[in-house]
């Protein structure tokens, strides 16, 4: 019997890009700015801290670990983070992580899942909650698209959906495990309280990666094989149909509607939509 293997690509970037350096006053802003931005968070957090407890800085903790994710990450999207010119923090996987990652996964993924735990708890109705997912997601292409362009990092291979550098699948399986996470510790305080918030820090990375690896796996299957292009466009639309998928059904389940009911009627308060949402029927 004659078997046939897959031949798959290698996880390492082109030579030319392992060689590339990055601007350097691009590295410095993408260094200074999000430290900036953490130590202002960290003062809110203070200021916060007899309204949410130790929250937001136990997300900003989880968010920083997720730097140690990254390059697990960077393997499975063929993404090569320039270490000319970069001060490194650490090397995994064969991935060098600059200084710059620390401070904005922090931001990144613990600022918000605290920005949409808030928003759950300030009970939006679905349109409003639905509106800020949206903005979300176009903030992650606002921010990566100078990135890619300014050349802080390079996505490679044959990445489909990618016409200024940034695939437009990415934002959709990167971003939207943050949502998973603010829902679960929305609807189930009890797992967090008192002592238990520690969970809180490890929550975050298993979201960030258990999200991404299960709902990008058919982009990175595709990735790493030797498909064409058009099977790779098919490949991440389903990656973005999963996630669509799961997200709309979160949503339904913390605000009472998906995406396309909030937009197709009134408005409601997220106790009154989830109070009439219908009984499942009884067996």
């Amino acid at each position: 019997m004659q078997h046939h293997q897959i031949a798959t690509h290698s996880f390492d970037p082109p030579a030319e890009l392992v060689g590339a350096r990055g601007p350097t006053a691009v590295e410095w802003i993408a260094t200074i700015g999000p430290i900036v931005a953490l130590v202002g968070l960290c003062v809110y957090a203070f200021r916060e801290r007899r309204r949410t407890g130790g929250i937001l800085v136990l997300t900003l903790v989880g968010g920083s670990l997720c730097t140690f994710v990254e390059p697990f990450v960077d393997n499975l999207g063929k993404v090569w983070l320039r270490q000319e010119n970069a001060e490194i923090l650490f090397t995994w996987l064969g991935r060098p992580m600059p200084v710059w990652v620390l401070p904005f996964t922090a931001l990144y993924w613990g600022g918000q899942v605290y920005l949409f735990y808030r928003l759950f708890q300030s009970r939006p109705t679905a349109k409003r909650f639905w509106s800020v997912y949206g903005v979300v997601l176009m903030s992650a292409c606002l921010l990566e698209v100078p990135s890619t362009s300014l050349g802080l990092y390079d996505y490679f291979g044959n990445q489909p959906l990618n016409p200024t550098g940034y695939p437009l699948y990415w934002p959709f399986i990167y971003q939207s495990g943050v949502l998973v996470a603010a829902a679960l510790l929305h609807a189930c305080p009890e797992l967090f309280q008192g002592w238990k918030a520690l969970r809180l820090v490890l929550l975050i990375p298993m979201a960030e990666i258990g999200f991404l690896t299960m709902t990008g796996l058919p982009i990175f299957i595709a990735l790493h094989t030797e498909v064409s292009t058009g099977v790779a466009t098919i490949a991440a639309f389903a990656s973005i149909f999963m996630v669509i998928t799961i997200v709309s059904e979160v949503g339904r389940r913390v605000v009472g509607q998906g995406p396309v009911e909030a937009f197709r009627q009134a408005d409601a308060p997220i106790d009154e939509a989830v109070r009439t949402r219908p009984e499942p029927a009884r067996t």
